[in-house]
């Protein structure tokens, strides 16, 4: 063989590689799509009773499924959003893929189509500097304040719970924001400094996915403290 007819044949090879990871991809994320209708349904109607767990949570650290709350909530959130709120139909999010729906899950509602449409044609980091969440300068750490003292001079407690009611979502920057506890989730926090804003979307997402949610995400709740709070004006 020579170098040329060489040079051709890893060229197709190449593309048959290319074509073949496309076809599996979609094939995920098709499956990713159907896994979220599955979890949605075994948790909206009771399923995992007959089964003999006694609550949802339960039945997804089963150790035959093993499922990370966090993404299994990840999954419901968007068949919620995307299939049974918006309609969008299910071949364009197989397209677009769970990684970019769950990107811009904080801010498509502002405009559906443009949003899809950027979900669909920029990647994962085009999209987060679009959002407003790509690399930057970094912000120092904050210096960490004792819980039972106002991290900013000057503020009271109803001071602060204000600023944060007037803040967008500290997480995804949709408004408005409400009010929620943090790093605790469902119940009340005995200090206002741990209450941050989370749009009803990111709220939600909070609630159902409890600690590890709040893990996940601790690097926004970082840097709105910081920006907005620990540094002040």
């Amino acid at each position: 063989m020579t170098s040329e007819e060489s040079v051709v044949v890893t060229a197709d090879e190449a593309h048959k590689n290319y074509e073949q990871t496309l076809l599996c991809r979609a094939h995920l994320q098709a499956d990713f799509l159907k896994l979220g209708s599955l979890l949605k349904d075994n948790r909206d109607l009771s399923l995992y009773k007959f089964l003999g767990y006694d609550d949802f949570n339960d039945y997804l650290g089963a150790p035959e499924l093993g499922f990370h709350r966090s993404t299994a909530y990840k999954l419901i959130g968007i068949v919620e959003l995307y299939l049974d709120k918006l309609n969008v139909p299910a071949e364009r999010l197989i397209k677009i893929g769970t990684t970019s729906l769950d990107k811009i899950k904080g801010v498509v509602e502002k405009d559906v189509e443009g949003w899809l449409d950027k979900a669909e044609h920029l990647s994962v980091s085009s999209l987060n500097e679009t959002i407003g969440r790509g690399p930057g300068t970094k912000l120092s750490p904050p210096t960490p304040a004792p819980a039972s003292s106002p991290p900013h001079k000057g503020w009271d407690q109803e001071q602060y719970l204000k600023h944060v009611k007037g803040s967008p979502c500290c997480v995804c920057g949709q408004s408005p924001a409400t009010m929620a506890h943090f790093p605790r989730t469902k119940v009340r926090c005995s200090q206002p400094w741990h209450v941050i804003p989370l749009c009803g979307v990111c709220h939600r997402l909070q609630e159902d996915g409890g600690k590890d949610w709040c893990w996940e995400n601790r690097k926004f709740w970082g840097e709105w403290f910081y920006s907005n709070i620990h540094r002040g004006e």
